[in-house]
């Protein structure tokens, strides 16, 4: 993996602290992301020491996200367009939103989001530096292990709060939300195709898993949902959702890794808050795009058949936060058409979901890097010999069970 050298390091932070005019300012590079933890760019966490010209020394914690060069991904438009993508929720969004927010006197993207310091775009390569939340006691979850109950409710709250602000800006600046929202580029698209043999070899390794554990009849009615394969309906779906009249920005990438907790002190089961990493695929869709991929990928059995409850947590953080924005819920986005969407496009994260727990919970000695792979059958390849079989089939087979046989709206 390619990894940033200090003399790049020194020239991003010189370029993202220029305005501060400190006479000194040096970086340390305390640490980078390990194979399987950024698959898209390499990750490097940085101590920077500011000097002003008149008082203290300041200290400022960063993660530098920033496009690999040199090992033939950078050509690749998926992983370009990834870092745009990032590089104008940060630029573009937030501050549209931050625009309502003041109007109504709550401050909802600091809760959210971690600071960003920077976006920066050179010739060869786009970056951005953002708060390194880990300074702020935030850490991120076990993501071999399911998320229970009391962080569902934080996380789903929080995308109740995210989804008002898309919702909230629509009703109130119309034209401003179709010029900047409408016609983004799908990135989830171009990285589910780059992907494409990898998803297509999980798929095959869901039906033998289901198949050697005689679970026929579950088999043969997944096929029948996804007759043209996992990445088919996928494509489908991403599709057909922006185009909803109600369709919110969307953080797109839902997995464990993905948010980062802080807890009371000596107490980790009781998150008292949540931050969301990583917008390199939102774009205009369905609120239940985000809703299925998270409760699909995170949640375990015991949860999933909790799922009216944990809609109802989500819906009930969007309606105070829409009352909260001016807005009233029933009008902007009744629980009824949050369950008629649910019925529609939750197929989206069950899709996912089956793909990415297969990598979610590899074993560290068997997690693979995408891009060294070229897009190959990574799926393939690495249930050859990881150790986490028993797990990944616990996890799918009570995905697939619920998705086949819950009906309970």
């Amino acid at each position: 993996m390619t990894t940033c050298i200090q003399s790049e390091i020194n020239q991003w932070v010189a370029d993202t602290f220029k305005e501060n005019q400190f006479k000194d300012l040096s970086a340390e590079i305390v640490g980078t992301s390990e194979q399987g933890e950024g698959y898209l760019g390499n990750i490097t966490f940085a101590k920077v020491t500011g000097v002003p010209f008149s008082g203290k020394a300041k200290e400022f914690h960063v993660v530098i996200k920033s496009e690999k060069r040199g090992d033939g991904t950078t050509n690749l438009s998926p992983v370009q367009l990834a870092y745009e993508r990032e590089n104008f929720f940060y630029d573009k969004a937030v501050p549209a939103f931050q625009e309502i927010e003041k109007k109504y006197g709550i401050n909802i993207t600091q809760q959210l989001f971690p600071k960003c310091f920077s976006t920066l775009s050179y010739e060869d390569q786009q970056l951005i530096v953002l708060q390194n939340l880990k300074s702020l006691d935030f850490e991120l979850y076990d993501r071999h292990q399911p998320f229970d109950m009391e962080h569902l409710k934080v996380t789903l709250s929080n995308y109740g709060k995210f989804h008002a602000l898309s919702l909230a800006y629509r009703e109130h600046k119309p034209k401003e939300f179709k010029e900047l929202f409408s016609g983004l580029p799908c990135a989830m698209k171009n990285i589910i195709e780059l992907t494409k043999n990898s998803v297509d070899a999980a798929e095959k390794c869901l039906y033998m898993m289901l198949e050697e554990n005689h679970k026929f009849k579950a088999a043969e009615k997944l096929k029948e949902l996804l007759p043209d394969g996992v990445t088919a309906k996928i494509q489908q779906m991403l599709r057909i959702q922006e185009h909803e009249e109600n369709a919110v920005l969307v953080h797109g990438d839902c997995w464990n890794n993905n948010y980062m907790f802080k807890y009371p002190k000596q107490e980790k089961t009781l998150p008292e808050s949540v931050k969301f990493l990583d917008f390199q695929v939102t774009k205009l869709s369905s609120p239940v795009m985000d809703l299925s991929y998270h409760i699909y990928a995170t949640a375990s059995e015991k949860e999933l058949a909790q799922l009216k409850e944990l809609l109802q947590i989500y819906y009930s953080s969007l309606s105070s936060m829409l009352k909260k924005l001016g807005c009233d819920p029933e009008k902007v986005f009744p629980y009824e058409e949050l369950i008629r969407q649910w019925k529609k496009y939750s197929c989206f994260g069950f899709a996912m979901s089956s793909f990415v727990l297969q990598i979610v919970l590899l074993e560290k000695e068997d997690t693979i890097d995408i891009e060294a792979m070229g897009g190959e059958n990574v799926t393939a390849n690495m249930l050859k010999s990881n150790n986490s079989l028993n797990k990944i089939y616990s996890r799918l087979s009570a995905l697939v069970e619920h998705y086949l046989e819950f009906d309970d709206f």
